[in-house]
């Protein structure tokens, strides 16, 4: 269940809940050769991917500008949760989205966004990236940066790409690679 904590200025809910959904991208069962925390930090090819997992939301604090719909200057925190395919959590996503602009080449809507994602198992990463706003709304893939920060993954780095499901549903698969220095 989506929980609304603050939607201004009458947009349409589920499509900011949409836009803001895509933040968070996601965790779920590994899918590489490498489980979550078997693989040694500075170990190249030993990446660990959480493929196809599903990723809700639990809360969002949507601020609308106009116009109505999505548009620049509309921000988002939102609260996130990643299960694997057993419906076990397999990390909480908080995430903040802005919408920065409209490209001048596409006209397209294009949002920043950052999460800070916290493992059940131990550990975190933090997501950072732009992501064009019409792409995702579309049902195409969108990626991110990924940067594990804490615990077995610091200092790893990957990627965090999702797909819109629903305005309460993304699909989201995760790689981390350690960094060999």
């Amino acid at each position: 269940m989506v929980r609304h904590t603050s939607v201004s200025g009458g947009k349409a809910v589920a499509t900011a809940v949409a836009a803001m959904v895509a933040l968070a991208t996601g965790l779920g069962g590994p899918a590489s050769a490498a489980e979550p925390g078997k693989a040694k930090p500075g170990t190249p090819g030993k990446c660990v991917v959480w493929k196809d997992l599903p990723e809700s939301v639990t809360g969002i604090d949507y601020q609308d500008t106009p116009p109505t719909g999505p548009s620049v200057g509309d921000t988002g925190v939102y609260h996130d949760v990643l299960k694997d395919l057993d419906g076990r959590v397999v990390a909480k996503v908080t995430g903040t989205g802005r919408m920065l602009y409209n490209d001048p080449v596409t006209g397209h809507l294009i949002g920043l966004y950052e999460d800070e994602i916290r493992f059940t198992g131990g550990g975190a990463a933090k997501a950072l990236g732009s992501a064009d706003i019409n792409v995702m709304l579309g049902g195409a893939t969108v990626s991110i940066g990924l940067v594990g920060t804490k615990g077995k993954y610091r200092g790893w780095y990957g990627t965090r790409n999702w797909i819109v499901k629903s305005h309460e549903l993304a699909i989201v698969t995760m790689t981390l690679c350690p960094f060999a220095r």
